[in-house]
């Protein structure tokens, strides 16, 4: 970050050892693959959306 904001000549390696415990291991990109990721409810991951249950009333403006 600093070194992007020009406040440090420090170029930040990749190997660096101040990974956070928060941080996952990077994964590549797996889009047009057949390991891309669809949402629950995508017709191409086979599945099916749940019935609206009733509880939402669309708006709209008055006339």
């Amino acid at each position: 970050h600093g070194w992007l904001h020009y406040q440090t000549d420090a170029v930040p390696r990749q190997d660096s050892k101040s990974r956070k415990p928060w941080q996952k291991p990077h994964q590549p990109n797996l889009t047009a693959t057949d390991k891309a990721y669809f949402p629950p409810g995508d017709p191409r991951a086979g599945g099916h959306r749940h019935r609206a249950t009733g509880d939402y009333n669309a708006w709209s403006p008055p006339q």
